[in-house]
């Protein structure tokens, strides 16, 4: 397995090691409704956390388009990235909660940071020892979370709230790896198992259709309903600017 932290080593090594913040990083906004958005990125593509992709513009989106979806729900983001999505949320009240996770720590200090930067509250699940559980103050919560975890039950006790289980799962751009995709669906329909009411959306840019094909072989072998809502989208201008013609959108539920 790949060490996050000897990779990242080795990465500033080859670049040179005297990387300022500046080169290393860059800053997009966005003009969103009535304010703006603003996101680290990271300017070279060595961890796919560290860039905001298309699919999670289309969530987003949608997001933004159906807020009623996600009122008054406890919310949970697979692979949280730069946090477009959970910060896309914000837009949405009332909201109940909103848990952002991801694996990598680079990624997830990114993610944090990036939803101060745009000045929402936000409880850290990672490095406050004195506030582990999720009684916390703020809606929004950043954790980490790996996929490929043997004890499911797990997601009980630390990702969910008492009687108030996840209601809704997202993800964007997180079909890329055919290895991951099996640990992917696994969590999918745990958790779509345990809340019958609960529904997952996964938004997705193909660039790989053999990979792909093995994230629908996997939903269909458990047995999951997927319906494709990208069509579902308003044709109304968006925030942001990207490609949407190798996205999809799914809405996935028992």
């Amino acid at each position: 397995e790949v060490n996050e932290s000897i990779l990242e080593k080795y990465l500033e090594i080859i670049n040179g090691g005297g990387v300022t913040d500046e080169i290393e990083y860059c800053w997009k906004s966005y003009f969103v409704e009535d304010k703006w958005v603003v996101l680290k990125n990271e300017n070279t593509y060595n961890l796919v956390g560290m860039t905001t992709w298309g699919a999670a513009y289309l969530l987003s989106d949608f997001i933004l388009q159906n807020k009623s979806l996600f009122e008054n729900k406890n919310i949970l983001e697979l692979g949280s990235g730069t946090g477009l999505a959970g910060i896309a949320l914000d837009y949405v009240k009332p909201l109940k909660k909103v848990i952002l996770t991801d694996y990598s720590p680079k990624v997830l200090k990114n993610l944090k940071e990036n939803i101060e930067l745009n000045n929402i509250g936000i409880d850290d699940l990672i490095n406050d020892e004195d506030n582990q559980d999720l009684n916390g103050n703020n809606r929004f919560k950043v954790k980490i979370l790996d996929w490929e975890i043997e004890d499911l039950t797990v997601l009980d006790k630390e990702y969910s709230d008492g009687d108030n289980s996840t209601n809704i799962i997202l993800g964007a751009d997180i079909v890329y790896e055919p290895s991951l995709a099996r640990y992917l669906v696994r969590i999918l329909d745990y958790l779509l198992n345990k809340n019958k009411d609960s529904v997952a959306y996964i938004s997705s840019t193909i660039r790989n259709q053999s990979t792909f094909t093995t994230f629908q072989q996997e939903l269909k072998e458990k047995q999951l309903t997927v319906e494709d809502i990208t069509n579902t989208l308003a044709d109304k201008p968006s925030p942001f600017i990207y490609d949407k013609s190798q996205i999809v959108l799914y809405k996935i539920h028992k």
